[in-house]
């Protein structure tokens, strides 16, 4: 029953805080307005003690909640069972959600976070650009960065090339730099004379992102 595994008060259970990828997966299964009762949920009814394990397990608890949200796909009273599922026996529900035979196969999982529901309520907050070092100065080959009003940010290489949504702007920030894209939008002098170009002689595109242009969660980078 979900109502035997809501949360109680905070005050009256020493919590273990999900880590910032547990939140992430969370608020890309769930609703907008699931997201605070589903981590309460893990914080209250899916820790260490409840589990068998040391306050200092902190790897072993984001696996055993990562199996809890992927057999819970999105779902509050899937997740309550999962949950339940976990302090009987967790490892019965590591091989729920094929992570029982490899101890990394989690940190590789992904939610699948639709298009729509990414961009669903947000509104874009700022627009970075970012340069291809290698190119410069000769060519200016662009990416973007856009930071939503909810936290959450994109990153894509072309007006037409696939859109990669990330937790925040950090991660989506890793995706370009990673690359040897550098950010335009905070060049500085020292910038420009090691780069050889000047910011007042260069004015970045503008790419209208049509419904048909791809995109994919990767959540964190």
């Amino acid at each position: 029953m979900l109502s035997d595994i809501l949360p109680r008060r905070t005050g009256e259970v020493a919590l273990a805080q999900p880590s910032s990828e547990t939140r992430a997966h969370v608020r890309a299964l769930f609703e907008p307005a699931e997201v605070d009762q589903a981590e309460h949920m893990l914080i209250s009814n899916c820790r260490p003690e409840q589990l068998g394990l040391r306050l200092d397990h902190t790897e072993a608890l984001s696996r055993i909640r990562f199996a809890a949200l992927r057999v819970s796909n999105g779902g509050l009273s899937e997740l309550a069972e999962a949950i339940s599922l976990s302090r009987i026996d967790w490892r019965d529900l590591l091989m729920a959600a094929g992570f029982a035979d490899d101890v990394e196969a989690h940190l590789r999982w992904v939610p699948d976070l639709p298009k729509a529901r990414f961009y669903r309520g947000t509104a874009i907050d700022r627009v970075l650009w970012y340069l291809h070092e290698p190119d410069l100065p000769a060519s200016l080959n662009w990416a973007r960065l856009r930071v939503f009003t909810n936290g959450s940010a994109d990153s894509t290489f072309s007006a037409e090339g696939k859109s990669y949504g990330f937790e925040n702007e950090a991660y989506a920030s890793c995706i370009l730099t990673e690359d040897e894209y550098v950010c335009f939008s905070k060049f500085d002098d020292e910038d420009e004379r090691a780069l050889g170009i000047r910011s007042a002689d260069v004015v970045p595109p503008e790419w209208l992102d049509l419904p048909s242009k791809p995109f994919e969660y990767l959540g964190t980078y």
